[in-house]
């Protein structure tokens, strides 16, 4: 029996190395595949791609074929994209069903290869595809309701996120999606799940973490979106009522500067501690074994694998209300979704990790064990044998 042969349309694959994961996964599960990555550079080839001697069954295209003009003109664009695929890729290869790994960019070219070659395909939405096109490109928004009406499942990385897309659809369109529409979240990298470091176990007895002073832990980018200001404010109402807490930060950005400012402003100079940019995740694993909770109260948020990260190594979690992360477990499970507007509400989030402590704990490790590739790809193979 032949085996399936699934064709990836995917513009953002040199951006992280999600796609890469989940290319390999797919690969060892035997699934045979093609993908399609349009870039601007030349020099951009082969970026995160698989080695094809141990995948053999994993076929790249890098078409330097992006031009400047092409983010003022969609639609010659997605035509260009067509004609460049079905010379490199359909003219070679019999492909089965495609996936576009975003509604727009890559979407509008499976639907017109599925309009002209009869080709199905599976959709997933992405942060771009609504804060970028649907809410500046209104003049693209009926062709993007056909993309997602003929696309054979949408899948989605989270919860709120398929909630926000479908309150903003046409009732019509929104119906006859909720049928088809999954929620499949990024996986993270393996050595997240890994044993901790040496530093973890030191604050630990009997397997309980014994919190003294505790020290809350943001990563991100330091703007607007990621509203540390309100972090700050909450943990410096702590601070006036006595209660000796510390924070963590991780990250830099455009208003590092001012977030300087505002922490001597609120007198927590001993309270704060600015890492600057962290890439080495053993390095960021050595903070979090000397952090207790992990906060982030971002304005917007599409998803956020820093929180599973983070409950991956025991920190019970503050996230977003009616954002990315959270539909996904039980308030109270892992974690409390905070206001982002109000800094009262991650005071009050904070009081509750601390009264729920070990509890949580436990539960975010046990949890984040099924955000393993694996697992993903696993899911990701039933949407496209069913």
């Amino acid at each position: 029996m032949r085996r399936m042969k699934l064709l990836h349309i995917c513009s953002y694959y040199i951006g992280n190395r999600l796609y890469k994961n989940m290319v390999k996964e797919l690969a060892k599960k035997g699934l045979k595949q093609e993908v399609f990555v349009p870039v601007r550079k030349k020099e951009l080839h082969g970026v995160n791609a698989l080695d094809q001697n141990r995948y053999p069954s994993v076929n790249y295209y890098f078409p330097h074929m992006i031009k400047k003009h092409h983010r003022y003109f969609y639609f010659q664009k997605i035509r260009k994209q067509q004609r460049v695929l079905e010379e490199q890729v359909l003219k070679k290869e019999s492909v089965d069903l495609i996936h576009a790994h975003t509604i727009f960019s890559d979407g509008g070219t499976a639907y017109r290869i599925h309009k002209k070659h009869d080709i199905p395909y599976v959709v997933s939405v992405r942060g771009t595809d609504i804060n970028r096109f649907y809410k500046k490109a209104l003049h693209l928004r009926p062709f993007m309701y056909k993309i997602l009406q003929e696309a054979k499942a949408v899948v989605f990385i989270s919860h709120a996120y398929q909630n926000y897309l479908l309150s903003m659809l046409p009732p019509k369109v929104a119906e006859g999606l909720k049928e088809k529409a999954l929620v499949i979240p990024n996986g993270i990298e393996g050595h997240w799940l890994e044993e901790g470091p040496p530093e973890a176990s030191l604050e630990e007895e009997n397997g309980e973490k014994e919190l003294h002073h505790p020290t809350w832990l943001f990563i991100g980018v330091l703007n607007e979106n990621k509203n540390v200001g309100s972090i700050l404010k909450a943990l410096a109402a702590f601070t006036l009522r006595g209660e000796n807490m510390n924070l963590k930060i991780i990250g830099s950005g455009p208003l590092e500067e001012d977030l300087k400012k505002q922490v001597k402003s609120l007198n927590l100079e001993d309270r704060v501690t600015f890492y600057g940019y962290v890439t080495d995740p053993e390095k960021i694993r050595r903070i979090m074994a000397t952090s207790d909770l992990f906060i982030m109260a971002s304005h917007r948020e599409t998803f956020g694998l820093v929180y599973v990260e983070a409950l991956s190594q025991g920190l019970p979690i503050l996230y977003s209300k009616d954002r990315g992360f959270d539909g996904f477990y039980h308030e109270g499970e892992v974690g409390y979704s905070v206001d982002p507007e109000d800094p009262k509400t991650i005071e009050a989030g904070v009081e509750k990790i601390l009264d729920n402590y070990h509890r949580l704990r436990r539960n975010g490790k046990e949890q984040a064990k099924d955000f393993n590739w694996q697992t993903i790809a696993q899911k990701m193979m039933e949407i496209y044998e069913s």
